[in-house]
Protein backbone atom coordinates (compact mmCIF):
# COMPACT_ATOMS: atom_id res chain seq x y z
CA UNK A 1 0.00 0.00 0.00
CA UNK A 2 1.21 3.45 -0.87
CA UNK A 3 1.65 6.40 1.70
CA UNK A 4 -1.22 8.14 -0.35
CA UNK A 5 -3.60 5.25 0.25
CA UNK A 6 -2.90 5.03 3.95
CA UNK A 7 -3.13 8.70 4.55
CA UNK A 8 -6.97 8.70 3.01
CA UNK A 9 -7.40 5.57 5.48
CA UNK A 10 -6.17 7.48 8.77
CA UNK A 11 -8.24 10.16 7.48
CA UNK A 12 -11.34 8.26 7.05
CA UNK A 13 -10.84 6.88 10.33
CA UNK A 14 -9.60 10.50 12.25
CA UNK A 15 -13.12 11.87 10.19
CA UNK A 16 -15.65 9.21 11.29
CA UNK A 17 -13.88 9.78 15.19
CA UNK A 18 -14.29 12.84 15.16
CA UNK A 19 -17.78 13.12 14.05
CA UNK A 20 -18.83 10.72 16.96
CA UNK A 21 -17.15 12.68 19.35
CA UNK A 22 -18.49 16.38 17.48
CA UNK A 23 -15.20 17.83 17.65
CA UNK A 24 -13.06 18.90 14.82
CA UNK A 25 -9.97 17.19 14.74
CA UNK A 26 -7.12 17.92 12.63
CA UNK A 27 -4.53 15.91 11.44
CA UNK A 28 -0.48 16.51 11.09
CA UNK A 29 1.19 14.35 8.91
CA UNK A 30 4.55 14.10 10.65
CA UNK A 31 6.97 13.70 7.29
CA UNK A 32 10.39 13.08 9.26
CA UNK A 33 11.09 10.08 7.90
CA UNK A 34 9.23 10.86 4.32
CA UNK A 35 10.94 12.13 0.88
CA UNK A 36 8.94 15.22 -0.87
CA UNK A 37 8.02 12.59 -3.74
CA UNK A 38 6.09 10.57 -0.69
CA UNK A 39 5.17 13.99 0.54
CA UNK A 40 3.97 16.02 -2.67
CA UNK A 41 0.90 13.79 -3.15
CA UNK A 42 -0.33 13.88 0.39
CA UNK A 43 -0.22 17.60 -0.36
CA UNK A 44 -1.99 17.54 -3.45
CA UNK A 45 -4.63 15.21 -2.01
CA UNK A 46 -5.72 18.20 0.56
CA UNK A 47 -3.38 17.40 3.66
CA UNK A 48 -3.06 21.05 4.71
CA UNK A 49 -0.90 20.05 8.32
CA UNK A 50 2.56 18.83 8.50
CA UNK A 51 5.10 18.65 10.88
CA UNK A 52 9.12 18.58 11.24
CA UNK A 53 11.46 18.01 13.64
CA UNK A 54 14.77 18.87 12.99
CA UNK A 55 15.47 22.07 11.22
CA UNK A 56 17.90 20.47 8.25
CA UNK A 57 14.95 18.35 7.27
CA UNK A 58 13.09 21.49 7.05
CA UNK A 59 15.88 23.79 5.18
CA UNK A 60 16.50 20.40 2.56
CA UNK A 61 13.24 19.74 1.66
CA UNK A 62 10.38 22.29 2.39
CA UNK A 63 11.83 24.94 -0.21
CA UNK A 64 10.35 27.86 -0.10
CA UNK A 65 8.16 27.88 -3.42
CA UNK A 66 6.63 24.69 -1.86
CA UNK A 67 4.35 25.90 0.72
CA UNK A 68 4.07 29.61 -1.19
CA UNK A 69 1.09 28.91 -3.67
CA UNK A 70 -0.81 26.60 -1.71
CA UNK A 71 -2.67 27.49 2.20
CA UNK A 72 -0.27 24.33 3.77
CA UNK A 73 1.19 24.91 7.15
CA UNK A 74 4.65 23.44 8.38
CA UNK A 75 5.12 23.19 12.01
CA UNK A 76 8.23 22.73 13.89
CA UNK A 77 7.31 19.87 16.61
CA UNK A 78 11.17 19.13 18.16
CA UNK A 79 13.40 20.60 20.87
CA UNK A 80 14.18 23.67 20.56
CA UNK A 81 17.89 25.28 20.00
CA UNK A 82 17.91 28.69 20.69
CA UNK A 83 20.39 30.18 18.06
CA UNK A 84 17.99 28.31 15.36
CA UNK A 85 15.19 29.52 16.42
CA UNK A 86 15.09 32.74 13.83
CA UNK A 87 14.80 30.31 11.56
CA UNK A 88 12.27 27.98 12.68
CA UNK A 89 10.43 31.28 13.34
CA UNK A 90 11.29 32.16 9.59
CA UNK A 91 10.04 29.14 8.05
CA UNK A 92 7.63 27.51 9.96
CA UNK A 93 4.06 28.28 10.49
CA UNK A 94 3.83 27.58 13.96
CA UNK A 95 5.68 25.64 16.91
CA UNK A 96 4.29 22.78 19.01
CA UNK A 97 7.79 22.81 21.13
CA UNK A 98 7.56 25.73 23.28
CA UNK A 99 8.74 25.02 26.94
CA UNK A 100 11.35 27.47 27.89
CA UNK A 101 11.39 31.46 29.01
CA UNK A 102 14.42 32.21 27.02
CA UNK A 103 12.39 31.49 23.93
CA UNK A 104 9.59 33.65 24.51
CA UNK A 105 11.88 36.23 25.32
CA UNK A 106 13.68 35.76 21.85
CA UNK A 107 10.34 35.40 19.62
CA UNK A 108 9.20 38.33 21.35
CA UNK A 109 11.83 40.51 19.58
CA UNK A 110 11.22 38.87 16.33
CA UNK A 111 8.72 40.98 13.85
CA UNK A 112 6.90 37.98 12.01
CA UNK A 113 3.49 37.00 11.09
CA UNK A 114 1.19 35.39 13.57
CA UNK A 115 2.50 31.94 14.49
CA UNK A 116 0.56 28.93 15.65
CA UNK A 117 2.13 28.47 19.25
CA UNK A 118 1.30 25.12 21.60
CA UNK A 119 2.97 24.76 24.97
CA UNK A 120 4.93 21.44 25.38
CA UNK A 121 4.25 19.78 28.37
CA UNK A 122 6.73 16.61 29.79
CA UNK A 123 3.11 14.99 30.70
CA UNK A 124 4.88 12.37 32.56
CA UNK A 125 7.91 13.58 34.25
CA UNK A 126 10.19 11.72 32.17
CA UNK A 127 13.54 13.47 32.61
CA UNK A 128 14.93 12.48 29.08
CA UNK A 129 12.09 14.35 27.49
CA UNK A 130 11.64 18.17 26.84
CA UNK A 131 8.75 20.20 28.08
CA UNK A 132 7.05 21.82 31.61
CA UNK A 133 6.19 20.26 34.20
CA UNK A 134 2.34 20.64 34.16
CA UNK A 135 2.92 22.66 37.58
CA UNK A 136 5.17 24.88 35.71
CA UNK A 137 2.06 25.48 32.86
CA UNK A 138 0.37 28.36 34.79
CA UNK A 139 3.48 30.77 34.91
CA UNK A 140 4.64 29.58 31.21
CA UNK A 141 1.21 30.36 30.41
CA UNK A 142 1.24 33.94 32.10
CA UNK A 143 4.44 34.75 30.84
CA UNK A 144 3.82 33.84 27.28
CA UNK A 145 0.80 36.16 27.51
CA UNK A 146 2.75 38.66 28.63
CA UNK A 147 5.22 38.85 26.07
CA UNK A 148 2.25 39.36 23.50
CA UNK A 149 2.48 35.64 22.84
CA UNK A 150 -0.48 33.62 22.46
CA UNK A 151 -0.47 30.25 23.47
CA UNK A 152 -3.18 28.05 21.49
CA UNK A 153 -2.93 24.85 22.99
CA UNK A 154 -0.66 22.15 24.48
CA UNK A 155 1.07 19.21 22.99
CA UNK A 156 2.47 15.73 24.86
CA UNK A 157 3.66 12.95 24.43
CA UNK A 158 2.99 9.93 26.79
CA UNK A 159 5.32 7.59 28.01
CA UNK A 160 5.75 4.62 26.33
CA UNK A 161 4.63 1.18 27.12
CA UNK A 162 2.17 2.87 29.86
CA UNK A 163 -1.51 3.27 29.22
CA UNK A 164 -1.84 6.96 27.10
CA UNK A 165 -5.61 7.41 28.05
CA UNK A 166 -4.88 8.67 31.84
CA UNK A 167 -2.05 10.73 30.31
CA UNK A 168 -4.21 12.26 27.53
CA UNK A 169 -7.24 13.09 29.91
CA UNK A 170 -4.46 14.64 32.33
CA UNK A 171 -3.80 17.10 29.17
CA UNK A 172 -7.07 17.60 28.44
CA UNK A 173 -8.16 18.55 32.26
CA UNK A 174 -4.81 21.23 31.92
CA UNK A 175 -6.19 22.71 28.68
CA UNK A 176 -9.59 22.81 30.12
CA UNK A 177 -8.44 24.71 33.44
CA UNK A 178 -6.12 27.25 31.20
CA UNK A 179 -8.77 27.85 28.62
CA UNK A 180 -6.56 26.46 26.03
CA UNK A 181 -8.88 25.34 22.82
CA UNK A 182 -6.65 23.15 20.93
CA UNK A 183 -4.83 20.13 22.45
CA UNK A 184 -1.76 18.40 20.17
CA UNK A 185 -1.59 14.54 21.41
CA UNK A 186 -2.13 11.18 19.79
CA UNK A 187 0.25 9.48 17.38
CA UNK A 188 0.33 6.17 14.73
CA UNK A 189 -0.43 3.74 17.86
CA UNK A 190 -2.85 5.82 19.89
CA UNK A 191 -4.39 8.40 18.31
CA UNK A 192 -8.12 7.82 18.66
CA UNK A 193 -7.60 6.78 22.26
CA UNK A 194 -6.18 10.96 21.98
CA UNK A 195 -9.24 11.90 20.23
CA UNK A 196 -12.09 10.13 22.63
CA UNK A 197 -9.80 12.18 25.50
CA UNK A 198 -10.23 15.40 23.63
CA UNK A 199 -7.71 15.66 21.29
CA UNK A 200 -8.31 18.27 18.45
CA UNK A 201 -4.85 17.65 16.51
CA UNK A 202 -2.86 14.43 16.10
CA UNK A 203 0.08 14.11 14.80
CA UNK A 204 0.69 10.50 12.17
CA UNK A 205 3.73 9.76 10.53
CA UNK A 206 4.90 6.48 10.97
CA UNK A 207 1.55 4.84 10.31
CA UNK A 208 1.59 6.83 6.67
CA UNK A 209 4.93 6.67 5.45
CA UNK A 210 6.25 2.77 6.86
CA UNK A 211 7.77 1.10 3.93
Amino acid sequence: MKALDRYYDILETITRAAQKYKRHVELMVVTKSASMDEIEPIMQAGCLLFGENRLQDILKKWLPNTLAHHHHQLHFIGQIQSNKLSTIMEKCDGILSLSKLKHIDLIHTMATPPKRFFAQVNIGYEPQKGGLAPEDLKAFIEYAHGHSIMIEGLAAIPPAHEDPGPYFMHLKALGEKFCLPSLSMGMSDDYLTAIKAGATMVRVGRAIFEK
